[in-house]
């Protein structure tokens, strides 16, 4: 698979980022693979993984910590949004966008790490001579 990139301002976000900024991201429950989303209508709705939900096209495909990954699909181009919760009361949370058919990125060269030569072997060890008193 290609590599990610963020999107900001491409043509398919303005169709699909208006929708789905109407919805709010409640609740999120990664050990059970589902987010709580407010419709605009102010119903309360659990998503599960794999669900898609009704009327926006979009298939939630996990939960994090922090944000919900939705899959959605324009043009015959799949699409994944991370939906964040709102930081402030009764506005929607944060949308990003990301784009799974980015041309492959060339690896970044690893970086070589040497370790230190250990000191050379020495006939005499401090604890090998009887102390002295």
């Amino acid at each position: 698979m290609g590599a990610c990139a963020l999107l900001a301002g491409a043509g398919w976000a303005e169709e699909v980022m208006p929708k789905l900024k109407e919805l709010r991201l409640e609740a999120l429950a990664p050990a059970a693979g589902e987010v709580v989303l407010r419709f605009p209508d102010g119903r309360l709705e659990a998503i599960d993984l794999g669900m898609e939900v009704a009327g926006y096209e979009a298939v939630l495909t996990k939960v994090l910590g922090d944000h919900a990954v939705f899959t959605v699909e324009l043009d015959g181009e799949q699409r994944v949004v991370w939906m964040y919760r709102a930081t402030e009361p009764g506005k929607p949370g944060r949308l990003r966008m990301v784009r799974l058919d980015a041309p492959d990125l060339p690896e970044p060269p690893s970086p070589v790490v040497t370790a230190p030569s250990p000191p050379p072997p020495s006939s005499r060890h401090p604890l090998s001579e009887p102390l002295r008193r």
